[in-house]
């Protein structure tokens, strides 16, 4: 074989393999359930929910006045400025007086803080957004729907100033949410009795999971994505690695270094899919905390105190069943 010839079948075999990974869009989509539309460009599909979305702005209390403005005056401001706004909205003093709260204020909740404004942004609702291209694009679309919730966010701080006076200057200080996906393999796998509380998320129904944040949300996506994909760029790699083996050894050291180079991310693959069977397997054996296992481990009624976070995680119905069980253990 020629060299020229072998440098034309090497582009021809690798180029696909290294343009494949998540470059351009296919204009054909496919439905929740990652499958790959062809060799050249990765579609993927999944179902994303974010809400509960919670914004923390700076805010000074000058010239604050906590209480709702006359009706008239509300009625203007929603006639003449702005027509979102809900003029029955509710008000009330929290925490000893110390912090204040609005409900159904432009569709979202606003307690005012010491020297900051938490905005629950509940505008979008639970609905479930369609996210369907390479993870490139849906990263990028995670990001606009970020940005829409931010944007919409300072408008409602804005009209909130407004009316009841205060000062800030609109800087987010924290962002946090909870997304539920769909789409993703090893969430979707989770048994429909597996429930959980984590650092990064939560399962507290049947059929879906909640991650902590969008970045969290977008790196779980990227995984799966690489999951699905690694096995697959790991076999033509070996391939490759076996034809050159019998055709290229006699040709100059330029080439013999591309071998250790495929060599190298061969490697390197096979440590990703490794790496993600593990985090599944961790995923997968999971226990959920039943009433009985914490009153195994409660030898006196003072030792409760120890255990009040694990308590906190159960269900209206677990609470219950604590609590009998808790009473005829110590005879209470």
């Amino acid at each position: 074989m020629k060299k020229n010839n072998v440098s034309k079948e090497i582009k021809r075999i690798t180029d696909p393999i290294y343009n494949k990974f998540l470059q351009e869009a296919s204009k054909n989509r496919v439905s929740v359930g990652f499958k790959p539309i062809n060799n050249k460009n990765k579609v993927f599909s999944y179902k994303w929910q974010p809400h509960n979305n919670r914004l923390y702005f700076t805010f000074s209390k000058e010239n604050f006045n906590p209480n709702r403005p006359p009706q008239p005056t509300l009625k203007k401001y929603k006639r003449s400025v702005n027509k979102l706004l809900n003029i029955k909205y509710k008000y009330k003093s929290v925490n000893y007086k110390k912090e204040h709260l609005y409900t159904d204020f432009m569709f979202c909740t606003i307690r005012v803080k010491k020297n900051q404004i938490l905005i629950t942004d509940k505008h979008l609702g639970k609905q479930w957004i369609r996210l369907e291209g390479t993870n490139k694009e849906i990263r990028k679309m995670m990001d606009d729907v970020a940005a829409e919730i931010l944007s919409y966010s300072k408008k409602v701080l804005k009209t909130f100033i407004d009316l009841h006076g205060g000062k800030t200057d609109y800087n987010l200080i924290k962002y946090w949410c909870v997304s539920g996906i769909h789409g993703v393999d090893f969430l979707d796998d989770l048994p429909d009795d597996m429930f959980f509380h984590d650092t990064y998320g939560k399962k507290v129904y049947k059929k879906k999971a909640e991650i902590y944040t969008i970045p969290a949300a977008k790196n779980i996506i990227t995984n799966n994505a690489i999951s699905n994909v690694s096995e697959e760029i790991a076999n033509e790699l070996s391939e490759i690695k076996g034809s050159m083996t019998e055709t290229l050894i006699p040709l100059n050291k330029s080439i013999v270094s591309l071998t250790n180079q495929i060599n190298l991310h061969l490697e390197v693959m096979r440590n990703i899919n490794k790496g993600i069977k593990n985090l599944n397997n961790s995923v997968s054996n999971l226990k959920k905390i039943t009433p009985q296992d914490l009153i195994n481990k409660i030898n006196s009624p003072e030792d409760y105190k120890k255990y009040q976070s694990q308590i906190k995680e159960l269900d209206t119905k677990q609470l219950k069943e604590f609590s009998k069980l808790f009473i005829d253990k110590f005879k209470l």
